[in-house]
């Protein structure tokens, strides 16, 4: 109990101090009253209970005494501040903290402070405090039995969930027989004429409607490709009184249609079946033949109390048919006999017309002849038991065919990676009689650079960072082939939830990542072709049009000795020939240059770049500075071409687009790495040509080819421009092997 204000004194006071104080001493709330420095100077009896203490032994004592020392020092600060305070306003504010019992136990409270007095240095203080540890056990009880029931909805074996909104809309669908006809994102959203046949609809759509007016129905129904299902919908959100979702828990009976319904999804019978149920308590007077039972018949077999007979009768009238005889002869032979126990099991017909399997157990009290003349004992429904042994066997037996008829490879592997259970599929996969790869580790059959990365991510399963892992790795045959394989990694648990083993499912994907690395080479290829027609080309007009052209400038050069001081009109045509022939000739010597430099085989790439960076210039009228480190040595071919492109695609983009006067090419060595920079001062690229997306985008196909040579050889490039000018970086390892490229283009020849 809390009072409203302060102990008020003088004319205006309701009650007096006394009255407050058998108040006080009534609370079930301990109830103290301090003084500014933390003294307590009254304590109500209620403090014995919560705290362990006499109310005398707290009082002339300090606060502290039932507060943990780690919240000490934070009352006493915040005491001070208040008192620090003008307004010294404390209007029964309400916290939770922690107290410390007698025994040291530290337990939840809640409190409450007012501040009674506020006379210079007489400031007193009252405090409420209630133990509040039921009410934090409740909240916790109520928080497991959310996720219990959120982890029961998701894993809904053999069957499926479904919420429907007032329009017949799914809402929600979960469950493990979801996946058989595709994904819950399939479905939800959807009207129920939308994924249901017409035949579905017309069973399902009349029970819904009953069940949006507050009924809960239980029908069956057929679904695609001849499977059946046994649904109960019941009302699940109400208001304003109204039904406006209905929750459908459907069972899947295609195979065991006699069997009732032997997991619960909604929040109601999930709460039925977690629940610890009290037994069925019988008593039978054998003089008077009058049988008593308590509540546990209501509980357990739904009749209300009114309808529960005191009859033998209305005992054996509810026993199975087929078990009536069994059971009547049998609890006749345990009382004349001279025995005190009987037991036995059988089917007990229930107020909604179910049986439930019971074990029913019975004491038989005889007088001091050996009469039997008392029988007590109880019913013990044994229904969830004997439904959850069926469900278990029935599940271990689904599993085990599709484990064994399963299309694609399955193993159970132990956590130190000892297989302890194959399929055939995966024996015909890797080539071994499951024999054979029982006494295999996981490893054995996995490429050891794939090794690290697959035990890293089982290190992540079994630390729980992760539930389930997949991954493509290369897996070796029994013959020392290699295939690909898909591979996804489930961790089973025991029953404590420790990891106990894990299941691995794994795919034949060799096939696909043949394909996708032929695409993937095929830039490589592409690159390869460009550079040797680029060679031949460049072979073709230095050996071949270059010494022709020579040929008729030599022709037309000694036609000018003749014909000079005859024709004056004809010396002037011959001598302009002349002089478009050598243009020509010169600008087909720089196109060859261009395609194949022959200075890159002869000098290297450092030499190649000095004779292109000069030429440029020359015929650009753009200023090159090219540094060249001093420990440069030379480089594989695939690395000198594939450098030297860069730099003139770099030269030509800033040539064309950048307006700059000036370029700057560095080529240096940087550990293990060659690194090549070619900047400009220009105005930047337009961002079309960077993604080829511009109308003149020849650019943004230089860069992707730049790219590409990088990769190839394991290297990459950067690209950064703006407004003040573009930066192109290029990083190739200096040990780069071009053959790498070589080897893939005979492997495909091949």
């Amino acid at each position: 109990m809390k009072p409203n204000t302060a102990i008020p004194t003088g004319a205006d006071a309701h009650l007096t101090e006394e009255e407050y104080q058998v108040l006080w001493a009534a609370s079930t709330d301990a109830v103290l009253i301090m003084d500014e420095h933390g003294t307590i100077r009254y304590a109500n009896p209620a403090v014995l209970d919560i705290f362990g203490y006499a109310p005398g032994e707290l009082i002339g004592n300090q606060i502290a005494m039932i507060q943990p020392e780690r919240l000490r020092e934070g009352h006493r600060r915040g005491v001070k501040h208040f008192l620090a305070n003008s307004q010294k306003k404390l209007d029964w504010r309400s916290t939770e903290t922690f107290g410390l019992r007698r025994g040291g136990h530290e337990f939840p409270i809640e409190m409450s402070f007012s501040h009674l007095s506020h006379e210079p240095g007489r400031n007193v203080f009252a405090a409420f405090i209630r133990d509040i540890t039921e009410r934090r056990q409740s909240e916790q009880a109520v928080k497991e039995s959310e996720a219990r029931y959120r982890a029961l909805i998701e894993n809904f074996p053999g069957g499926n969930i479904a919420v429907f909104d007032r329009d017949l809309r799914l809402t929600f669908v979960g469950g493990q027989d979801v996946k058989n006809f595709g994904t819950p994102e399939m479905f939800v959203g959807k009207l129920l004429a939308e994924v249901a046949p017409a035949e579905t609809c017309a069973v399902v759509e009349p029970n819904l409607r009953r069940a949006f007016a507050g009924k809960t129905v239980t029908y069956e129904t057929p679904y695609k490709g001849g499977t059946k299902y046994r649904a109960t919908a019941t009302p699940l959100l109400w208001k304003d009184g109204v039904v406006v979702e209905v929750i459908v828990a459907a069972a899947n009976i295609t195979e065991q249609k006699e069997i009732g319904e032997a997991l619960r999804e909604s929040e109601e019978r999930f709460r039925l079946l977690a629940e610890v149920t009290n037994d069925a308590i019988w008593d039978w007077d054998l003089t008077t033949n009058d049988l008593w039972r308590n509540e546990g018949y209501e509980k357990l077999f739904g009749f209300r109390r009114e309808e529960i007979e005191k009859t033998f009768d209305f005992w054996s009238d509810r026993v199975h048919p087929e078990d009536r005889d069994r059971i009547i002869v049998d609890i006749r032979r345990a009382i004349a006999g001279d025995g005190t126990v009987w037991s036995a099991e059988y089917r007990f017909l229930c107020k909604d017309g179910r049986y439930a399997h019971v074990l029913d157990r019975g004491h038989v009290i005889r007088n001091s002849e050996g009469k039997a003349v008392r029988m007590v004992g109880g019913m013990r429904d044994l229904t969830e038991r004997k439904e959850a042994e069926a469900a278990l066997r029935e599940s271990e037996e689904r599993f085990r065919a599709t484990f064994e008829q399963a299309p694609i490879g399955m193993a159970e592997i132990s956590l130190k990676g000892g297989f302890e259970r194959v399929n055939p599929k995966i024996c015909e996969m890797f080539g071994y009689s499951a024999e054979e790869l029982l006494a295999l580790n996981a490893s054995d059959l996995t490429h050891p650079e794939d090794l690290p990365l697959i035990g890293a991510m089982i290190a992540e399963v079994l630390a729980d960072k992760r539930k389930t892992f997949e991954i493509d790795k290369r897996c070796i045959r029994k013959d020392g082939t290699l295939l690909w394989g898909h591979a996804m990694w489930t961790v089973l648990r025991d029953a404590t939830g420790r990891p106990r083993t894990f299941m691995a499912v794994i795919e034949d994907v060799t096939a696909r990542k043949l394909a996708d690395q032929a695409i993937q080479n095929l830039p490589a290829r592409l690159l390869k072709a460009q550079d040797e027609e680029r060679r031949r080309i460049a072979r073709e007009l230095h050996d071949s049009t270059a010494q022709e052209l020579a040929v008729v400038a030599m022709n037309l050069g000694r036609l000018e000795e003749w014909i000079e001081g005859r024709d004056a009109w004809a010396e002037n045509l011959l001598a302009d020939s002349l002089a478009v022939l050598a243009q020509g000739n010169r600008d087909l010597r720089t196109l060859a240059h261009l395609l194949h430099p022959p200075m890159l085989e002869e000098l290297g790439l450092a030499g190649a770049l000095r004779d292109y960076v000069e030429g440029f210039s020359q015929r650009s009228g753009i200023h090159v500075e090219l540094e060249c480190g001093a420990d440069l040595e030379r480089c594989s071919a695939g690395i000198e071409t594939a450098l030297f492109r860069v730099v003139q695609e770099s030269l030509a983009n800033v040539h064309h687009h950048s307006t700059s006067s000036c370029a700057f090419v560095k080529l240096e060595r940087a550990g293990d790495n060659i690194e090549l920079t070619i900047s400009d001062r220009g105005r930047g690229l337009p961002p079309g040509l960077l993604t080829g997306t511009a109308g003149d985008a020849r650019i943004g196909v230089g860069i992707s080819g730049m790219r590409q040579r990088m990769r190839q050889l394991e290297g990459r490039l950067e690209l950064n421009s703006n407004a003040s000018g573009t930066t192109v970086h290029a990083v190739l390892p200096f040990c780069a092997k071009d053959a790498r490229l070589d080897g893939i283009l005979a492997r495909e020849q091949k």
